[in-house]
């Protein structure tokens, strides 16, 4: 019998956290680092070394930083190239990019433009896709890797506009297509990547609390609302997702890809 559990130890492992800087970017940087990793947060932010001095002087940590920007990836292949010679390429990669267009806050069906659609679209799908493709592909000569992908429950179930009602927001056609091609994505890359041993999984979170005063999670009414549709009676935390993410990313997790890790503490069971 094999008495070996160590299985999320991430000791020697390189982790690459795409969008790394974001709300649930750092937790899952903190999260891999505590197991044992070498982490590389990658995110736009221009002022990304000084948050993530910040952090590793609050933390103990030493994460580190590179920039990274998707909406250029066709002219920041070069960059790409640099940082997978840098680093190597990562075991782990985490994809928590977030990117938005100008024109998202249009995004509902009697105000979208096909140009906003089409824009989301390849800011958000296209580009998104091409990065996990280029890292799976790297990581095809060490015949070994993980691959995260950060989806929604709105992937996979429509809005349901009662917990918007009269709130400042609105249903989100873009959105829906670019978590529910995602999750699909995860599917199919598993089972090209699976004959390399790359597992490819994606996470689907519920509502998670963020700590800007004007997100919608942070509303009395939406959150009385979400409760009472959630068994686990309280609101997500980006925690919650990393500690997923960490899951997926460890040997603990070594026969699972293809997966969508539901973590909306049950709200699509009912």
């Amino acid at each position: 019998m094999n008495n070996n559990y160590n299985i999320f130890d991430l000791k020697n492992k390189t982790a690459f956290v795409l969008g790394g800087l974001g709300l649930i970017g750092i937790e899952c940087c903190k999260a891999l680092h505590f197991n044992g990793a070498n982490v590389v947060a990658l995110d736009k932010n221009i002022k990304g070394k000084n948050i993530i001095a910040k952090l590793n002087n609050e933390n103990s940590t030493k994460i580190l930083f590179e920039q990274f920007d998707i909406s250029h990836l066709k002219k920041g292949k070069d960059k790409y190239n640099k940082i997978i010679s840098k680093f190597s390429t990562p075991d782990i990669f985490i994809n928590c990019v977030y990117p938005k267009n100008k024109n998202w806050s249009k995004s509902n069906f009697k105000d979208i433009s096909f140009k906003a659609l089409e824009d989301s679209i390849s800011l958000q799908l296209s580009a998104v896709s091409w990065i996990n493709k280029l890292i799976a592909d790297s990581m095809i000569i060490k015949k070994t890797g993980s691959i995260i992908q950060l989806a929604s429950i709105y992937g996979f179930i429509g809005q349901d506009l009662n917990l918007y009602k009269n709130l400042q927001i609105r249903e989100n056609m873009s959105y829906s297509i670019i978590k529910g091609g995602l999750i699909n994505l995860t599917r199919q890359m598993a089972s090209y990547y699976g004959h390399y041993n790359i597992r490819v999984n994606s996470i689907s979170p519920g509502a998670i609390k963020s700590e800007d005063r004007n997100d919608l999670t942070n509303n009395k009414i939406f959150i009385n609302r979400y409760l009472q549709k959630t068994p686990i009676k309280r609101l997500g935390n980006a925690s919650d997702v990393a500690s997923s993410a960490t899951f997926l990313s460890s040997e603990a997790s070594a026969y699972i890809t293809g997966i969508n890790l539901v973590v909306d503490g049950g709200l699509t069971i009912i």
